[in-house]
């Protein structure tokens, strides 16, 4: 029998939503929190049984496929949920991608371990592509672009394990580097869970169907990013972000999440990934109580939340 263990780190996405997929450079960081992938091999037949546990170590999907003429199929067709089937329609593409990596003499029991909850949106999704094209020796953007939506910049973060400056060129072909980004004023920083879950495969859809960016937007919301990786000012950085805000909320044509649930707040607020939903990341030290006074409980500082 043989074990092997992949890691990658969640992460969030400080700058260029929605517009990272136009080409818009975008910021992401990694989080202290990711998803381990457990894969144990022993004399078998081809069979594959996957277990997947959230953060309390509580089986959430747990599912066996069988191995015919290289193609993964489920062994029970009642639980051909749409979770079964995304992971299916994954497997099976890893497989096109590496026809050796499933042996028909043997067996596998891999077993997913999330250290984040599910609603927190810090990529189970592409922790689990990293993980896949690291055991299946693949690549991973192929792998997430033939079985997802999105721009890939989760998956960049998960590789690199660093804060990445990410762009999306034509024809899919990501473009990242790893950036240093630990800024000075981070104690004034704080990220705060809006109780409820945003899905990005259905936003980006619905953005990408809008159609209501402009050049401009995109240039500028790049300019916004390099700008932050420089910023060592507190203030100048909340100038930055609020002018995030506006051109996202134009283009979106939705309000901010500042003027939708919080116009008292005396710090400034800035939506991460999807609108709606996930986190929020929220400048000065009031940030605790304040929240906290609206119901929202799940605080977390930049230290607690950002690898190191």
């Amino acid at each position: 029998m043989s074990k092997s263990i992949y890691f990658s780190n969640g992460k969030l996405l400080l700058s260029g939503e929605y517009m990272v997929l136009n080409g818009a450079k975008a910021l992401s960081v990694p989080t202290t929190k990711g998803q381990t992938m457990t894969v144990e091999q022993f004399a078998g037949s081809g069979n594959i049984h996957w277990l997947a546990r959230d953060y309390n170590g509580k089986i959430w999907l747990n599912i066996s496929f069988i191995l015919q003429d290289n193609y993964l199929i489920p062994v029970h067709v009642g639980n051909y949920n749409e979770q079964v089937k995304l992971l299916n329609k994954i497997l099976n593409h890893t497989l096109l991608r590496n026809a050796e990596l499933i042996k028909s003499d043997f067996d596998y029991e891999i077993t997913t371990n999330l250290q984040f909850p599910n609603d927190w949106g810090l990529g189970s999704s592409s922790t689990l592509i990293s993980n896949l094209s690291k055991w299946a020796k693949i690549d991973a953007f192929d792998l997430l672009f033939n079985t997802l939506e999105g721009s890939g910049y989760d998956v960049a973060t998960a590789l690199e394990q660093k804060p990445v400056i990410y762009n999306l060129l034509p024809d899919k072909k990501p473009e990242w580097k790893s950036v240093l980004f630990n800024p000075s004023f981070r104690e004034n920083l704080y990220f705060v869970h809006l109780n409820q879950k945003q899905y990005s495969e259905i936003e980006v859809s619905k953005y990408l169907k809008n159609k209501a960016w402009k050049k401009e937007d995109i240039e500028r919301i790049s300019e916004i990013t390099c700008e932050i990786i420089k910023c060592n000012d507190l203030g100048y950085f909340e100038e930055l972000i609020n002018e995030h805000e506006r051109i996202i909320s134009k283009v979106l044509g939705v309000l901010t999440i500042k003027e939708k649930l919080f116009a008292d707040y005396k710090g400034n607020i800035k939506s991460l990934g999807a609108w709606g939903g996930d986190f929020v990341l929220a400048t000065r030290s009031n940030a605790l109580s304040y929240f906290v006074s609206k119901g929202f409980n799940t605080i977390l500082t930049w230290d607690e939340m950002v690898l190191r």
